[in-house]
């Protein structure tokens, strides 16, 4: 039996205007394929931390948290004003 799911809609993940540089966003990927482990193997894990503390050490974005699940992650992440919020996080 195969589970449907809702099509979501795409979002433009851009900042708003009206968004102060300290706010704080909650963000979750989905990687494509679900229940499946793909996040929380070793090397997977160790490169995505070591993105997200890139991004932090060039002033990106600052991650304040990041939590890696088998098939998705969430994260609370503040942009620069002047950043795409898309471009970070499809890198």
């Amino acid at each position: 039996m195969s589970e449907k799911f809702p099509k979501r809609k795409p979002l433009l993940h851009t900042t708003p205007s009206w968004i102060g540089d300290s706010e704080i966003f909650f963000i979750t990927l989905n990687r494509l394929r679900r229940k499946v482990e793909q996040l929380t193997r070793s090397e997977v894990g160790t490169v995505i931390l070591e993105t997200a503390n890139y991004h932090n050490d060039n002033d990106n974005w600052f991650c304040r948290l990041l939590v890696l699940m088998p098939d998705h992650l969430h994260a609370l992440v503040s942009f620069p004003q002047d950043t795409e919020m898309k471009k970070f996080i499809s890198s």
